[in-house]
């Protein structure tokens, strides 16, 4: 029902979303933004310095949703945004570990995912999983909606050689 939930709130067009991670967990919020932004309107990737990221509250209200990452070692900043931007109107969708990050506290929807390795470092495999579940589940809510988006994004980047097709030359290199 959660995961159900999860990909209704990304697929509503009235909601803008907003990505935000931490220290090590902006890295998979970049992950959903960018694949969000192929299959939908109105993505955002929160990153920058404190001070870039924190002026994106004065726009924020209701007609967002933010969607955090925020795993142990939970970062003041990250649970301060999002306290702020659930004061002013926004959903929060959080993605965090077992022992939950305080932003659970508020949440409108929280997923978890554990975390612990043997590694020093706690593993983001399991919430990289959750997100490309959340965007498969979201490719199929939004049916037919999102392959004309995606069309139209490559098109505009083989006009500008951002990407090349297969087979196309490298630009730059010599043919003979």
């Amino acid at each position: 029902a959660d995961y159900e939930r999860a990909v209704t709130l990304l697929a509503d067009p009235k909601l803008r979303v907003l990505c935000l991670g931490g220290r090590f967990s902006r890295f998979i919020a970049g992950v959903l933004q960018r694949c969000l932004h192929h299959l939908r309107p109105g993505t955002e990737f929160l990153d920058g310095s404190a001070a870039d990221i924190s002026d994106r509250l004065a726009d924020v209200d209701r007609r967002h949703l933010l969607v955090v990452f925020d795993y142990r070692r939970y970062q003041s900043d990250t649970v301060a945004f999002a306290r702020q931007a659930h004061e002013r109107g926004a959903q929060i969708l959080l993605f965090t570990d077992t022992w939950r990050s305080p932003i659970a506290d508020f949440a409108e929807l929280t997923l978890t995912a554990p975390t612990d390795t043997e590694s020093p470092f706690d593993t983001l495999v399991t919430p990289l999983l959750q997100v490309e579940a959340v965007v498969a589940g979201l490719a199929r809510a939004l049916d037919g909606d999102w392959p004309e988006r995606v069309a139209a994004l490559e098109a505009i980047r083989t006009e500008n050689r951002i990407t090349l097709s297969p087979g196309a030359p490298e630009p730059g290199r010599r043919t003979e």
